[in-house]
């Protein structure tokens, strides 16, 4: 009797254990605000280029175009309010376990004076930081009766436990290095560049210069960055970005004097060829066609004035190859989902890899489909296409697969298509009515339900690494504008 009680109360100690790590694990990749675990999977000396700061800096620049123009192997451990303190102190412990030749800082945050930026965002960075990092952290800044917080992980992950969200348990399956890609486009004034200077708060000028001797003491090269975000605004924990800008002219003197290569990309919008009205989110981040313009001006000052090497015929470095074809396709498939244009989604289609497309009329295929849109459908081998050209009822289905048509079928007036067998290994039932023949459409995937049913096209894009839902829409082609719903 006594063993089996033993027996119950070590087998509820696991599962209590259990529970306990996965709660860290899921706090500590939160989000993603930052991906030093990423980072720390590499082998030493992996990387040449480094790059830390804020989100600013996460949303700015790809590692993975840096190696595809240029065989730069880099990491982005930028993340949501890192203040200068933590940059520093993730600085050394990325310096202490790899051998990188350069490290490029972003500097928007010269403009806080504090380190508690935001408990949450500290928490993101500081639980990522090794035990020695984390105990020099936590009794060189943080407050009194704030380190246990900081150095023990079970009262963060207590604190935090009710904060999770269902994206915290999941993974985007690509591999990003540290950057993060969006397609949001909304256009910014333009901003007036100032020329005046601002001293530095004792904390900010500290810690700016706490990064500049680690660089020298450890021989890494150092570049200093600022973005041209909307300096016409107020930053929630910066304040007036326009004012802001006698700091960063202030770090500019500071690299000046010291010998380090400072870039202010607010200076270059004409070199970069940056476009105000579509390479930002219409606040502070770069979205994918401006940061693709940050990423190669970068890549071309580092190639340019550091011994960085060209790792791209290097066997040691071919798995970033395999790398950046999942990021170009991960970033074509968020492109994909910002396109509301029939033509341009069909185009863009064509471009994804890896992936499973299916199609479904509702009602009635419309009388606004053009030839240029068949031509486009006919690249996929779709040959029933150009009878959709006809003003006349049709239902139709389609399956695509890696770009290739493996079924197509279509019915005249109130014929259904139909079709139900199993694709690429899942069970799949596609369904296209007409108005006065069921008017529906399905699209079931192993008994779940993925059509919108609205009238047109209906299409649903299914990733074939992950089986995650690419995109999911329908087109109304009933209607000249052709509008799209999601």
């Amino acid at each position: 009797m006594k063993q089996r009680r033993c027996l119950k109360s070590i087998v509820f100690i696991a599962f209590i254990l259990i529970i306990f790590f996965i709660c860290i694990g899921v706090n500590k990749k939160r989000e993603t605000e930052i991906d030093i675990e990423g980072y720390a999977d590499y082998q030493q000396n992996k990387f040449d280029v480094v790059f830390l700061g804020s989100s600013i800096m996460k949303n700015a620049v790809y590692p993975m175009e840096l190696y595809h123009e240029y065989g730069i192997a880099s990491y982005n451990l930028g993340s949501k309010n890192q203040s200068l303190a933590a940059t520093y102190y993730l600085a050394k412990q990325v310096i202490s376990e790899k051998d990188i030749k350069v490290l490029v800082v972003d500097c928007m945050y010269t403009a806080c004076d504090r380190y508690d930026v935001n408990d949450i965002s500290l928490h993101y960075i500081v639980d990522q930081m090794n035990w020695k990092e984390k105990v020099q952290f936590a009794s060189d800044i943080v407050s009194a009766g704030e380190g246990a917080d900081f150095l023990f992980e079970f009262i963060n992950a207590y604190n935090q436990w009710n904060r999770l969200k269902e994206i915290d348990f999941l993974s985007s399956g690509y591999k990003q290095y540290g950057a993060k890609v969006h397609y949001v486009s909304k256009p910014i004034e333009e901003f007036q560049i100032l020329e005046e200077k601002e001293e530095l708060s004792f904390f900010a000028r500290t810690y700016l210069y706490k990064i500049i001797d680690l660089c020298k003491e450890n021989n890494v090269s150092l570049v200093f960055t600022t973005m041209p975000v909307n300096f016409n605004v107020n930053h929630e924990v910066l304040g007036d970005m326009l004012q802001n800008q006698r700091y960063y002219n202030k770090v500019q003197e500071i690299a000046e004097q010291n010998g380090i290569a400072y870039i202010s990309f607010a200076e270059l919008l004409n070199e970069t060829e940056l476009d105000l009205k579509k390479d930002l989110d219409g606040e502070f981040y770069f979205n994918a066609y401006g940061a693709e313009k940050i990423s190669s001006y970068i890549g071309e000052f580092l190639v340019s004035h550091y011994d960085v090497l060209d790792v791209r015929d290097h066997l040691d470095y071919d798995f970033m190859e395999k790398d950046y074809i999942e990021f170009r396709n991960y970033k074509m498939q968020l492109r994909l989902r910002t396109e509301d244009e029939i033509l341009g989604y069909l185009k863009q289609l064509k471009e994804l890899t890896d992936c499973t497309i299916y199609i479904s009329i509702k009602d009635i295929q419309g009388y606004s489909l053009t030839e240029e849109m068949i031509d486009e459908m006919k690249e996929f081998g779709l040959e029933l296409a150009d009878i959709l050209l006809e003003k006349s009822y049709h239902s139709y289905i389609a399956c695509i697969l890696n770009g290739k048509k493996v079924l197509e079928e279509i019915g005249n007036g109130e014929e259904c298509s139909y079709f139900e067998g199993e694709i690429e290994g899942h069970e799949v039932v596609l369904e296209s009515r007409t108005l006065n023949g069921g008017n529906r459409s399905s699209i079931q995937i192993d008994g779940m339900e993925y059509s919108k049913n609205g009238r047109g096209f209906n299409i649903a894009v299914i990733d074939n690494k992950t089986n995650r839902i690419i995109d999911l829409l329908f087109f109304d082609t009933h209607i000249q504008e052709i509008p799209c719903y999601r």
